[in-house]
């Protein structure tokens, strides 16, 4: 499993959030993580409403 540094979840997170909950677009724009990954820690980063409406689709 890689290890992403605190500030690389943050800005995936982040990015997640100004793409409107686009997983495709943060994975196309860092090269990572995979959707799960993000999914993971949008929840951890208290971002759970948002996550769970946006996977819930796929």
């Amino acid at each position: 499993m890689a290890k992403y540094t605190r500030e690389q979840r943050q800005r995936a997170v982040e990015l997640y959030v100004k793409y409107e909950g686009c997983a495709a677009d943060v994975i196309r724009e860092l090269g990572y993580p995979s959707r799960e990954a993000l999914r993971m820690w949008c929840v951890l980063a208290s971002w759970r409403p948002l996550c769970e409406r946006c996977f819930s689709a796929v």
